[in-house]
């Protein structure tokens, strides 16, 4: 099979590297990456900021017997493969330099012999090759180094006695909100544009990829109809990539539509988004029936995305059981497989509010507290990600208290939100502007019986920050009601 040459980056500092690494696995586009590096303190500072960002499980590539380093190195895949629907690998070669050339040439002949095979698992591969190593890996196996994706070059020496700098912890999609990933992902996509021009059958794909990651940014942003276009414009390239094959790119089309239906129920354009809905949910159900273990966690994903559609369509029966039926999934997928814990606390508080609306206040407590403590657990550890969800699912613990007459409670829940969210929003209002500007509603409310002018501050306070119109209506009612 004729392969193209693999694109190559200019990256030769740590930055430079993590940058163009951070790029790659956002487009979530399955392949062989291939470093080449100098000094394994580069390498480890590079998967130090990788990790920040994103799960990466590390393999030390040392089989016990050289001559069948392929079998070796498939049995590690397909255990990794089995715990995600698209895993990051870093494949580290530098214990191989303890073989000598004859060990290492072995090894690498056994890749190049299954090279079609290894190249192809579903997974973003990260293969390090000391720079001694390198050039001898590559002749020894020519045929497999066509099937890189990209190739990188990491020539800075780290200093030793650099101090480190402890690291933020961001989940990957709170890294689409930041300036500095807007314009990683403009790029992206200019980038891949050029190249998908030049040879379609090969960069069509990560263009569709780095349109779909833009449109995220876009949504997550405010800019709506910047949004649409990238969605659309991925979705026209994922179908006629899903026609031609479908097992390799089906999941890829049902996550865009995803996206464009939660874009569309966010701009109340409802009968647009259930079609992207319904179509995600069918082939969801299809790949699910294939290929259970990987492709449950996304009929999980559009089954509450259905859910809290028709929640806001009045459609609470059908909102249930779509909500029960993606949570029993996402339990199931933590027993199993781990790392689903943050779907089960966004499912649990998504019944949480369609038992209030349906006045089962017993029912919504507990499911609020689930999440609430499932979401408490997550953000000890990783608090840039989860502590606006803590936040959310307390302000609706304040809002279930005060329907029930519990008022001291309702104001303690709805202040911890308030001093959670608070410095977030500000650092980055137009991510946090809506949430926060709930929880102005919500204490505004609380306050109004007895403390007009504070209610009144509350109320202008949530009306600055809300980019929803929804919400910027509610103020305004609010100002009316209680500033006079």
């Amino acid at each position: 099979m004729t392969r193209n040459p693999p694109l190559t980056i200019a990256g030769e500092t740590i930055t430079g590297v993590e940058a163009g690494l951070r790029e790659w696995i956002d487009l979530k586009v399955p392949g062989i990456v291939w470093i080449r590096y100098v000094s394994d303190r580069s390498r480890d500072l590079v998967l130090e900021q990788l990790l920040s960002a994103s799960p990466i499980t590390r393999i030390e590539f040392n089989p016990p017997d050289p001559t069948q380093s392929a079998d070796w190195l498939e049995d590690q895949l397909t255990r990794i493969a089995a715990q995600d629907s698209l895993p990051v690998v870093a494949v580290i070669f530098a214990p191989l330099l303890e073989l000598g050339d004859a060990g290492l040439a072995a090894a690498f002949r056994s890749l190049n012999l299954r090279r079609e095979a290894v190249a192809r698992s579903r997974m973003i591969q990260l293969w390090w090759a000391p720079a001694s190593l390198a050039p001898k890996a590559e002749a020894e196996a020519l045929d497999l180094a066509s099937w890189f994706q990209i190739k990188l070059n990491l020539s800075e020496i780290a200093a030793a006695a650099q101090p480190r700098i402890p690291l933020e912890t961001h989940e990957p999609w709170r890294l689409y909100l930041s300036p500095e990933a807007l314009k990683r992902a403009e790029d992206a996509v200019s980038r891949q544009r050029k190249l998908a021009e030049l040879d379609p059958q090969s960069y069509s794909p990560q263009l569709a990829a780095a349109l779909n990651n833009l449109g995220v940014i876009y949504a997550s942003t405010q800019r709506t109809k910047e949004a649409e276009a990238a969605y659309k414009e991925s979705l026209l390239i994922r179908r006629r990539l899903a026609e031609i094959t479908p097992d390799a790119y089906l999941p890829d089309l049902a996550t865009t539509l995803n996206n464009v239906g939660n874009l569309y129920r966010d701009t109340q354009r409802m009968k647009e988004s259930e079609t992207a809905f319904a179509e995600a949910l069918s082939i969801g159900r299809r790949l699910a029936e294939m290929n259970p273990q990987a492709q449950l966690p996304g009929l999980a994903r559009t089954l509450n995305n259905l859910g809290v559609l028709y929640t806001d369509t009045q459609r609470m029966k059908r909102a249930e059981t779509a909500f029960a039926e993606a949570l029993s999934i996402r339990r199931l997928a933590e027993m199993n497989l781990g790392s689903y814990l943050p779907a089960v606390a966004t499912t649990l508080n998504n019944l949480g509010n369609l038992y209030t609306d349906t006045q089962r206040m017993k029912e919504a407590e507990s499911a609020y507290s689930e999440s609430l403590s499932i979401r408490r657990r997550l953000a000890e550890t990783n608090p840039d990600a989860y502590l606006p969800d803590v936040a959310s699912t307390l302000n609706n613990l304040a809002v279930l208290y005060s329907d029930t007459q519990r008022m001291i409670e309702a104001d303690q829940a709805c202040e911890e939100a308030q001093r959670i969210l608070e410095p977030l929003w500000q650092r980055n209002p137009e991510v946090h502007g809506d949430r926060m500007a709930q929880i102005f509603l919500v204490r505004a409310d609380l306050c109004g019986p007895t403390r007009n002018d504070v209610a009144c501050e509350y109320a202008r306070r949530a009306l600055g920050a809300a980019y929803a119109a929804d919400l910027k209506k509610d103020a305004q009612e609010l100002m009316d009601r209680f500033c006079g």
